[in-house]
């Protein structure tokens, strides 16, 4: 079987059974960490592919150390995976079932790019307009972006909104050249 298509059949497993515990966010949230470590950590890459560690001793180790931020659906993935050197599946099946999840859930992802912290009650605000908006359930994400000045960016799915002061004043300079 092609490895994207395996891919997409692990998501499909991993979601009907999230969907039967109710975790579907959960679940996702976990495969998103787990693929931020491999990335980024190579210790923990290294742990995920060696053979010297047995699948259900990974997945207790992966309990314990992360506890409770990572779901035990995620966990034995993890095991399954690393039980059946299907490493470089991992990324591609998280990909997969974000996927098959925005699909099924009828899901708006949204990422807003503020210059600070925004307090949760302007988060909130911002999140309750769009699904108004967007009459859609919102998977809504705020990301700290230091290199804007004020404003907000928004991506939405693949769609960017650009309100930031940067872009703002971008366009205003554009204007005076013009006339």
């Amino acid at each position: 079987m092609r490895p994207d298509k395996k891919a997409r059949h692990y998501a499909q497993a991993l979601f009907n059974v999230a969907r039967q515990t109710d975790s579907i966010l959960t679940v996702r949230d976990s495969l998103i960490m787990v693929a931020f470590l491999l990335k980024k950590d190579a210790v923990f890459k290294v742990f995920f592919q060696t053979t010297k560690i047995a699948p259900v001793d990974k997945v207790s180790i992966l309990c314990q150390v992360l506890q409770d931020r990572c779901h035990i659906i995620a966990a034995e993935f993890f095991a399954l995976l690393a039980e059946r050197k299907e490493w470089k599946l991992f990324i591609p099946t998280l990909r997969a079932y974000q996927t098959i999840q925005r699909s099924e859930l009828d899901l708006a992802t949204v990422t807003a790019y503020v210059a600070s912290r925004l307090d949760a009650g302007l988060i909130e605000a911002i999140e309750q307009t769009l699904v108004a908006r967007l009459k859609k359930t919102v998977d809504f994400t705020v990301v700290v972006d230091q290199s804007l000045l004020g404003g907000l960016k928004l991506r939405i799915g693949n769609l960017f909104v650009d309100g930031s002061l940067q872009h703002r004043l971008e366009r205003l300079r554009q204007n005076m050249l013009q006339s």
